[in-house]
Formats: structure tokens, sequence, C-alpha cells
């Protein structure tokens, strides 16, 4: 394996890895029916598409720093530098790895 394929394979494992923290969160907020389904409440379906609808820009500066600390562990992965842990930031208490969103 070439130093692309082992940068291509970190990346592929950050973008897992955030992708399943996302998905641990989401369900640990949802409601689970007898039937199996989940139903997202209200108040964080209102929260998360109104953040999937504006610009980064519009966002608020504690979202916008969440999404920093996401960029920054890609940039550690493209930098070959080491790992952002979520043990390295606090930006709050409301998304895996402490980001406001």
């Amino acid at each position: 394996m070439g130093p692309s394929t082992n940068r291509r394979e970190a990346l592929a494992a950050l973008c897992h890895a955030q992708w399943s923290g996302w998905m641990r969160y989401l369900y640990q907020r949802c409601h689970v029916c007898e039937d199996g389904s989940a139903v997202i409440p209200q108040e964080w379906y209102k929260r998360w598409l109104r953040q999937a609808m504006i610009p980064y820009a519009d966002l608020s500066e504690a979202e916008r720093e969440s999404d920093r600390i996401e960029a920054d562990r890609i940039l550690a992965v493209l930098n070959d530098s080491p790992p952002v842990r979520d043990s390295d930031v606090d930006v709050g208490s409301d998304v895996p790895g402490g980001g406001a969103i």
C-alpha cells in the first residue's frame, strides 16, 4: 500500500467514524416504536432541518466551531498529523465530540 492508499484508507476510516458517531447520536435521541421504527422528536427535527437548509456562514458561532473541529480531523489525516480526539476539544455538550449542533 502506497502513501496515497494509506491516506485514502485513513480518510475513509475517519468518514466512517464521523458518520457512525452521528448515527449513534441521532438514534439516542429518537423514540423507538413497537414496530422497530424510530421517530425523531420534533425539537431535534426542526433544529437539524434548519441547520441543513442554511449556508455555513449563517450558522451560529458554536455550530461553525463544531464544523471546524470536523475539518481539523480531515486536515490531520491529510497532513499526517496526530488525530484530533474528542477529548482535545471542548465546544459544548450537544453533539458527539463536544460540538454544539
